[in-house]
């Protein structure tokens, strides 16, 4: 008879693009539970029961009419996660980030309680104010492990007081089902770009992400190589402010955006492209920097900690400083006119990608850290 499995209850927004991954793994070694404060048909589609908890009202205008609900709204919802783990009692409890549902864990007081930081929750929120950090550390040391996917983010934690033999950390990325992966031009076809070099964003449109430095960068690429275009995929707060600023540098034609797809659909469409370019100022592991890498597509990003434990320049792709509108410009216009340069990062990049990436090794490492706790 199969041994009995152990109970697991992840607590998460769920829409977070490592969700799904987890989700999938998870649920092949564990009674798999996620418990979300939103709808179903609001959350990526994975493995594993769905358990909608309560949430506490909707975001206010008045800025501290919205702060006191932000208050109130956290007591709420950490007293609906432990009601949930009180009535699941599951064996292995998982808060995703650290100053929402790992603050909502930690309170319930209930162990083991493993704990994934995704970046800016150690990285950046905790400077925000005293209160911040003073909640992050508790956060922190009350976890039994801690998962990460970046050195920057392993030393945050170290700053915080988390024990070094708490932290697991490596890349959130399954590199197997890229390497099924065909192109597809039916994006291309349809904007009538054959024949063009396509540069490819898709960073979500919010301030971490500096995607208006692409924006900015355009003129400049396609006063030198006007048959460069750029395919800006996703949405954010910022969406609105990046459209009305394509229209004021008369771009629009040299720039399409095509909002949020499918990832299935979305992994054609970038291979496909010619070049991939991030210009985040703050992240962990970029996700899609390795799919970037993994599908072939020659990358040029920001010069942030997270994307040097990865991109050495000039070997397996281009950097440039934070904010630097000229030097991205320039590197864009290089590779374009530059095919061999292309395909010698393509190369770099991809062999990087077979050293040091396994998900399956390192997903069955968690798993085993996570079992022992139990």
């Amino acid at each position: 008879m199969a041994a009995k499995k152990l109970r697991m209850l992840f607590c998460s927004n769920g829409t977070n693009t490592y969700d799904p991954l987890f989700r999938d793994r998870f649920a092949q070694e564990f009674e798999f539970y996620l418990a979300t404060f939103l709808r179903p048909n609001e959350i990526f589609p994975a493995h594993g029961e769905v358990i909608q908890l309560a949430d506490f009202g909707k975001p206010l205008r008045h800025r501290k009419i919205n702060n006191l609900r932000i208050a109130v709204a956290t007591l709420w919802r950490a007293l609906q996660v432990r009601r949930c783990i009180d009535r699941m009692n599951p064996q292995i409890i998982v808060g995703s980030w650290v100053t929402s549902f790992g603050l909502y864990v930690k309170l319930s007081n209930r162990r083991p309680f493993i704990l994934f930081a995704y970046g800016s929750d150690i990285v950046v929120d905790p400077h925000r104010s005293p209160l911040h950090r003073a909640v992050s550390i508790q956060v922190v040391k009350s976890a039994d492990l801690v998962l990460v996917d970046s050195e920057i983010q392993r030393r945050a934690l170290l700053s915080l007081g988390c024990s070094p033999e708490r932290i697991i950390s490596f890349a959130w990325f399954d590199e197997q089902p890229l390497r099924r992966v065909n192109s597809d031009r039916a994006l291309r076809d349809k904007l009538g770009w054959d024949g063009k070099r396509i540069v490819v964003c898709v960073r979500k449109h919010e301030p971490i992400y500096s995607v208006d430095t692409i924006i900015r960068a355009i003129p400049i690429v396609v006063k030198e190589a006007p048959n460069v275009r750029f395919l800006i995929f996703g949405s954010g707060t910022q969406t609105p402010q990046l459209m009305r600023l394509a229209g004021e540098l008369k771009i629009e034609s040299f720039v399409h955006f095509a909002g949020n797809v499918p990832r299935s659909q979305l992994l054609g469409y970038m291979k496909d492209c010619d070049i991939y370019a991030s210009s985040s100022i703050t992240d962990g592991t970029s996700s899609s920097l390795l799919e970037a890498m993994s599908l072939g597509v020659p990358v040029v990003v920001s010069s942030i900690d997270a994307n040097t434990e990865w991109i050495t320049d000039g070997v397996n792709g281009l950097m440039f400083p934070v904010y630097d509108v000229d030097l991205l410009a320039k590197e864009i216009i290089q590779l374009e006119k530059d095919p061999a340069r292309r395909e010698q990062l393509r190369i770099e990049a991809s062999q990087v990608i077979d050293r040091r990436v396994n998900w399956r090794d390192s997903s069955r490492r968690l798993i085993d850290r996570m079992k022992m706790l139990t």
